[in-house]
């Protein structure tokens, strides 16, 4: 996965076409045949298996940068990895609402975003359901770090652990 991402603005563009993809053109159909909107990542993308979304509307023309796709989904099969080493007996998930792909594990969710309105560029996190006081959790949810400062699986990976030992033993926020 390249350190540096491209452009924000490039960013936020191809991300959008490839959220609404995912939750019209993939989730919406797969929801209305089987009842579930997960997704999972294959190779080079995604792929089937609230009231947020994407924004985007059926009828909207989709316009993603190639370049910045292909970054996004190496950002998605880093997380991917990462988690499949957290938990290797889950399958991570693809959620087509949030865009996100993560897994649950002890009421603490973890995973990796491609961005969105609070970090515009592809973070991993980790979420306990309950918060938790300390210095490890710097956003209202949990933890967040830029994948560009991760670097690849590994970081990913031992971020995610790092996580999870914290969530086990840090207070719950009052």
């Amino acid at each position: 996965m390249p350190t540096e991402p491209p452009d924000p603005a490039a960013i936020a563009m191809t991300r959008l076409a490839l959220h609404g993809a995912a939750e019209l053109l993939l989730a919406g159909p797969q929801h209305r045949t089987h009842g579930t909107i997960r997704l999972r990542i294959v190779p080079g993308g995604f792929a089937t298996v609230y009231h947020e979304g994407s924004g985007a509307a059926p009828g909207e023309h989709v316009d993603a940068d190639p370049a910045v796709a292909g970054y996004l989904a190496d950002c998605f099969a880093t997380g991917d990895a990462a988690l499949r080493r957290l938990v290797p007996e889950l399958t991570p998930v693809l959620w087509p609402e949030h865009f996100d792909v993560g897994v649950t594990v002890d009421e603490v969710n973890y995973g990796v975003s491609l961005g969105d309105s609070a970090v515009p560029e592809p973070y991993a996190y980790v979420g306990p359901w309950q918060p938790r006081a300390g210095e490890f959790w710097n956003v209202p949810f949990g933890a967040a770090r830029l994948l560009r400062e991760l670097g690849d699986t590994d970081g990913v990976a031992a971020f995610f652990a790092q996580g999870r030992e914290y969530a086990a033993r840090d207070p719950l926020a009052s």
